[in-house]
């Protein structure tokens, strides 16, 4: 039976030659055309990720609208932040070699005693997460915090020279919320913000 199931379709491969080799030559290109396309696909795929891991390696998490909102008197806690086991969490996740976090909100900020105040966007972070993010080439004057440093802060360029009718200098005392701080550095003029 095998053999003569062999031996039709030889003779119809024999009689009908070039309809066999079209047949096959179909079946070449559809087979070449799917491992192209594959091949095609898996590269994109590396070169994406190649050039969006070599644009940073610094993934930012945030927390609902922000870590804490600050108000106008007193810091309202909104209850959304990272905790200690979110951050171990992070931390255990692989290729992750460091977990950093800082606060962000609004605060009041007034200087000189004058009545006017201005609205800012203050940040606390860790002091080496500090140093190792911003460096001494950001400032414009003065110094960047050290560990043990209490009620001192820097500030951005803008909001030393065009926030109040006098400029804001290094050792200046300034008021975040009714409490007192002293201006440690003046960060550079940085385009946007």
């Amino acid at each position: 039976m095998f053999r003569d199931n062999f031996n039709l379709a030889y003779k119809n491969i024999k009689e009908r030659m070039s309809r066999s080799i079209l047949t096959l030559l179909g079946i070449a290109i559809g087979i070449m055309a799917i491992i192209s396309l594959m091949g095609i696909g898996e590269g994109m795929n590396v070169a994406v990720e190649g050039e969006l891991s070599s644009l940073s390696d610094t993934i930012i998490v945030n927390v609902g609208e922000g870590f804490s909102i600050f108000s106008f008197g007193q810091l309202e806690d909104t209850g959304e932040y990272l905790t200690e086991r979110d951050i171990t969490d992070l931390e255990r996740i692989p290729g992750v070699k460091e977990v950093n976090t800082q606060l962000t909100g609004m605060a009041s900020l007034s200087f000189n005693g004058d009545d006017n105040s201005a609205t800012v966007t203050v940040t606390g972070m860790d002091i080496e997460t500090m140093n190792l993010q911003y460096g001494l080439a950001d400032l414009s004057e003065g110094n960047l915090l050290k560990v043990g440093d209490q009620s001192k802060i820097l500030i951005g360029y803008d909001v030393a020279h065009d926030y109040f009718d006098n400029d804001i200098s290094v050792g200046s005392r300034v008021k975040i919320n009714g409490k007192k701080f002293f201006v440690n550095g003046i960060f550079s003029q940085q385009g946007f913000g």
